[in-house]
């Protein structure tokens, strides 16, 4: 159960229930979840944008979403700076020019933790997200 005033985070629902899948989409691009059950669907990916950034998307449909938020879709994205993008390939020791995206894939398997170190190591970006349906 959450404290009061807080929402359970949706990956908890998902976490022990799904095996970890990662493949390439597009160059620059790589999922990290691709799941679906009876409690709906959950997409994860990390893009590196044009501007030396890194995008974490994530998109939820389904009763799962339904119970936690009273819609039955969630969606989320999480921008980080160029600046932003180095830190955090600092962080988990890739060198300049390196696999920022594999080494996310194999750190952090179907994005579960990626936000929270993020967010302990100062690295916030913007946030945007939407529920509805």
């Amino acid at each position: 159960m959450s404290p009061p005033g807080r929402r359970p985070r949706l990956r908890r629902l998902w976490t022990r229930r799904h095996a970890v899948h990662v493949r390439r989409i597009e160059p620059g691009t790589v999922v990290l979840r691709d799941a679906a059950d009876v409690d709906g669907t959950m997409w994860r990916a990390v893009t590196l944008t044009e501007d030396g950034g890194l995008a974490l998307r994530g998109h939820d449909l389904g009763p799962g979403v339904q119970r936690i938020f009273g819609m039955g879709e969630y969606e989320f994205e999480r921008r980080l700076s160029a600046a932003e993008t180095r830190d955090l390939c600092t962080l988990l020791g890739v060198p300049p020019g390196g696999d920022v995206l594999t080494s996310i894939a194999e750190r952090f398997p179907g994005s579960g933790g990626l936000e929270d170190f993020m967010l302990q190591h100062g690295i916030e970006g913007r946030f945007w997200n939407r529920i509805g349906d």
